[in-house]
């Protein structure tokens, strides 16, 4: 059986995935020390993803390094702002405009930037609050980082906290507020 089915059909392999883009939620000194312990602690599961693990081991461990990809306590988690940009650009000018209509649609973009900046020195807002979801979901992984901190949780579990608060890897899972958090910690008996 191929891999991407296994693994659409498989929750195990979904969790270790999300645990695995977890790593990054730590702090770069604890990186590699939580992704020896991820293969040791799942080695059915690190053994069917080799060439990932390999991958992530041989690139991002060696290569980039993870003090340049670990967001620990960072609140922007995401250096993906040309990609923002370029939904803007589709967004306002379409996917391939006639040379006329892309300068009439990059003049109006220059005169929205005029104004968003005018605003942003009179101290107002140009974008809109966050969504509710995104405030939740914040909150639960500075208190996830609180409790790392302060010793409460070691790496397995606070990857594990992490996984579920990631909706890839279609996660039918998703913890919604810090009272899930509480209660994996402390499970009702």
């Amino acid at each position: 059986m191929k891999l991407d089915i296994l693994i659409e059909e498989r929750d195990d392999m979904k969790l270790f995935i999300r645990k695995l883009l977890s790593l990054a939620l730590l702090p770069a000194n604890d990186i590699k020390k939580a992704f020896t312990c991820l293969l040791n602690d799942h080695k059915t599961l690190s053994e069917l993803f080799k060439g990932l693990t390999n991958y992530f081991s041989s690139y991002w461990l060696k290569v980039v390094k993870p003090h340049r990809f670990s967001c620990y306590r960072n609140t922007i988690r995401t250096n993906n702002y040309l990609e923002s940009y370029r939904r803007t650009l589709k967004l306002k000018l379409g996917s391939h405009p006639q040379i006329w209509k892309f300068t009439e649609g990059i003049a109006a973009l220059q005169e929205l930037t005029a104004i968003e900046k005018s605003s942003l020195e009179n101290n107002l807002k140009i974008r809109r609050t966050a969504d509710k979801k995104i405030v939740l979901k914040n909150e639960m992984i500075q208190y996830l980082w609180d409790l790392y901190d302060n010793g409460t949780l070691e790496n397995d579990n606070f990857l594990h906290c992490a996984s579920h608060t990631s909706k890839a890897f279609h996660n039918n899972n998703i913890w919604t507020n810090i009272d899930d958090i509480n209660n994996f910690l402390m499970p009702i008996e």
